[in-house]
């Protein structure tokens, strides 16, 4: 099972690395649109709040309806389920953190 977790830092080239990665390696790369749908339904909002919410450009009635504490867990649950399945990349999200939670203690 390969899971790689990677930051999602501007001029870091990231996009292009997980591309080249993820067909060298043959895994899928997530993308943030397949966890925002996952989230807006689990939160009963619409989707584009919570990408407005995730990119830091949410209007105040969007901020309004996003329960921050359940956005935070449910984000951290969608993002261990999907790295459980592996053959993985995961760009973004906090996933760094949340594949250390994977690994095996030593």
């Amino acid at each position: 099972m390969v899971v790689i977790a990677m930051t999602r830092e501007m001029g870091t080239l990231g996009k292009d690395v997980a591309q080249g990665t993820a067909e060298a390696l043959g895994l899928r790369i997530i993308h943030s649109e397949l966890v925002e749908h996952d989230l807006a339904t689990r939160l009963g909002i619409q989707e584009s709040a919570v990408h407005h919410y995730l990119e830091g450009s949410p209007s105040l009635l969007e901020r309004w309806k996003i329960d921050k504490d359940k956005l935070s867990r449910y984000t951290a649950e969608e993002i261990l389920e999907i790295a459980q399945q592996g053959n993985v990349i995961i760009r973004g999200w906090d996933a760094v953190a949340c594949a250390r939670r994977l690994r095996p203690p030593n």
